[in-house]
């Protein structure tokens, strides 16, 4: 009898293969092969379910975005059941920081596929949309905490997350999670203490 596969859960586990490739070695390293070798199938297995290297790329990066943005989701939800709402805020806010191993690969898989996304086209799209759903959600955080002039607020919070967590995963000695942390808490009780 031949062995039934859950088509998502073999996809999910072939992006994990490019997670670790990519957080490892680079998006260059996330060859077809390299992924079917590091997932432990045959790339005639991996091209089954993904048409070529922009599609894998694409789905393993849409992946990664889909989970940061439900564990955001977890926080509002605990936010909205009466959890302390600075201490939700923080929580959102931080899972943009790479303060465990799980945001460190994210934060870095993410920089690798946008440095990626200059040059590939398929992959830019992307990009504009992780753009663009960063600071959905940071403007979404910001609403609720009643932060005023959104627009403005959301840019700059987009881009301290960005320069911390950029600097985190790239440079020797940039702050630690603990003072990035303290960093963006200090910009959160600027933002509600301005309002």
């Amino acid at each position: 009898m031949p062995k039934v596969v859950d088509p998502e859960l073999r996809r999910t586990d072939i992006a994990e293969a490019v997670f670790r490739l990519v957080a490892r070695e680079g998006v260059h390293a996330a060859s077809l092969r390299r992924v079917a070798t590091e997932a432990g199938l045959n790339v005639g297995s991996v091209r089954h379910y993904f048409a070529n290297h922009e599609d894998l790329l694409i789905f393993a990066a849409e992946t990664m975005y889909a989970r940061v943005t439900e564990r955001v989701g977890e926080h509002v939800a605990a936010m909205d059941a009466g959890a302390d709402k600075r201490a939700s805020v923080m929580k959102m806010l931080s899972e943009f920081l790479p303060l465990d191993d799980r945001r460190r690969d994210e934060t870095t898989i993410c920089f690798a596929f946008l440095a990626e996304s200059r040059l590939n086209p398929e992959l830019r799209v992307l990009a504009q949309k992780l753009h663009r759903g960063l600071r959905v959600l940071v403007g979404h955080i910001l609403r609720g905490a009643r932060v005023h002039d959104i627009e403005t607020n959301t840019e700059l919070v987009s881009a301290m997350l960005d320069g911390l967590a950029f600097n985190a995963v790239h440079i020797a000695g940039a702050p630690d999670g603990e003072r990035a942390t303290d960093v963006v808490g200090k910009m959160l009780d600027h933002l509600v203490a301005d309002r």
